[in-house]
């Protein structure tokens, strides 16, 4: 009874995942630009793909504000900074309050303008998916951006650190769909 339970709520997850998270036709034109932060710092092939990917959507998308968000205890925030200003870019908001992806969405709230405005979410390959179901779940008009260039060492462990994180999401995105203002 335990087991199925547990392969019920991995599958209906799963499902949810699926259904709240759904790549969409990008915008052609997004007010904001979101860059997701990753610890690690400059040398992490994960903060070097997103920082790829951000420069690439700046690019597809010149006009969009772009917010970098992020940890700035584990340096986050001044990894990309100083990336961002090596290729010219000085202009950006900060958002470097949050720890965790749902403290960026939340946080970045009071810097939109309006939930309806189309936003691009910049980040990893593997971790689109859930970001798109939180940022949904705060009634952000959401769409994700970016490849991964490179092949993760860690690869294993960041798929499994994504499914134990959406298993966590579902319920919290659910809530915070149903709650939401």
């Amino acid at each position: 009874m335990i087991l199925e339970s547990l392969v019920g709520y991995m599958l209906g997850s799963e499902f949810v995942l699926w259904a709240h998270s759904r790549s969409e036709t990008l915008p052609q034109n997004p007010q904001y630009l979101v860059l997701l932060g990753h610890k690690g710092g400059e040398q992490s092939p994960v903060t070097q793909d997103r920082f790829i990917n951000v420069i690439e959507a700046m690019k597809k998308w010149p006009q969009a504000q772009l917010i970098v968000t992020g940890n700035e205890e584990k340096g986050e925030i001044s990894a990309y900074q100083a990336m961002l200003e090596q290729v010219g870019v000085s202009r950006f908001l900060i958002e470097a309050k949050s720890k965790t992806t749902w403290g960026n969405f939340k946080n970045i709230l009071p810097l939109l303008k309006s939930r309806k405005e189309a936003v691009v979410i910049v980040t990893s390959e593997y971790h689109q998916r859930r970001s798109l179901l939180i940022a949904r779940s705060y009634g952000l008009n959401a769409h994700a951006f970016g490849k991964d260039s490179q092949i993760y060492s860690n690869a294993k462990k960041l798929f499994l650190k994504e499914r134990l994180a959406l298993w966590y999401s579902v319920p919290r995105a659910l809530w915070n769909r149903i709650t939401l203002k």
